[in-house]
């Protein structure tokens, strides 16, 4: 990912270490679900049909895209910025390829063969990479895959704000008649906030901490006694940080994807709550006389 400063009471090392951890108690939107990685496949499968020996890079250290993509080959290459995550989540995973290459760095400046690539995939990595940073991102992505290649990667994007009330709504109105909590309700429960919470006019949200999580649930008719419940078990899934998430729109993102990619189709899994925000694009690099006009 993008190397960015964050606070926590947790070290930079230590926090990643923790999220790696947790990573089997965290349920979608946080992790591909098995609908979206049918979706990945049905897109992966066209791109690599009749190819032999391809190759396959991995944006982060998630392991169902790794468990993914070694379906199809071991030639494949994982960067991330924190070698712990990379170790961490190697031990999730239950077949390993032990081909694959590990490359320690920022995703905007990895140092990387150009043209090399067949796929790129990430899960949102999008959020991940700073405004300031994403038009470079894009064309660092494309200069690495061969003429024609393909990035699949659901990104994360934003609604109008009383899209995002409506989603936190309807967790909640679940949530209420629970008088116990499951990773699943954790797992929702922190988007949601984090995205009602955001900061429209520089489409960036932060991570919920403790006051912005009791300040966004004031207006809910539920006991604080079971409000500090539900508290306590995201906060011990979820781990404190002050990290900023890049916030685009769809708008946002169909745009930059344009600079240097085509959009050949776009999915998402009708059976998620966060179906509209978490599309999952299907992208083919542009011939070089299409980026240049």
């Amino acid at each position: 990912m993008s190397e960015q400063k964050f606070k926590s009471k947790f070290s930079n090392n230590e926090y990643w270490l923790k999220v790696a951890e947790n990573w089997r108690k965290v349920e979608a939107p946080f992790r591909p679900s098995f609908n979206d990685l049918e979706i990945y496949e049905s897109f992966l499968s066209r791109v690599l049909k009749n190819k032999k020996s391809p190759r396959i890079l991995i944006l982060g250290s998630t392991p169902r895209l790794r468990a993914l993509a070694v379906k199809y080959t071991d030639n494949v290459t994982v960067v991330d910025i924190n070698i712990n995550m990379m170790l961490a989540m190697t031990e999730l995973m239950k077949i390993k390829n032990q081909k694959e290459i590990w490359v320690k760095a920022n995703w905007v400046t990895a140092p990387l063969e150009h043209n090399y690539y067949d796929v790129i995939l990430g899960d949102f990595v999008t959020t991940n990479v700073s405004w300031k940073e994403y038009k470079v991102w894009w064309k660092h992505l494309s200069d690495l895959l061969k003429p024609r290649g393909a990035f699949i990667t659901r990104a994360f994007v934003a609604l109008p704000k009383a899209e995002h009330i409506e989603i936190l709504d309807k967790i909640m109105h679940r949530i209420m008649k629970k008088d116990s909590f499951n990773n699943k309700d954790y797992s929702e429960i922190n988007v949601a906030i984090d995205i009602v919470d955001s900061d429209v006019k520089n489409k960036t949200a932060r991570s919920t901490n403790k006051e912005m999580f009791f300040r966004v649930l004031e207006k809910y008719e539920i006991s604080l006694k079971k409000k500090e419940k539900l508290y306590q078990g995201m906060a011990e899934v979820f781990p404190s940080t002050d990290k900023i998430w890049r916030m685009p729109t769809e708008e946002d993102v169909n745009k930059e994807v344009s600079l240097f990619f085509d959009i050949l189709d776009k999915k998402s899994d009708n059976e998620s709550i966060f179906k509209k925000t978490s599309p999952i694009y299907y992208l083919v690099k542009k011939e070089i006389d299409e980026i240049l006009k």
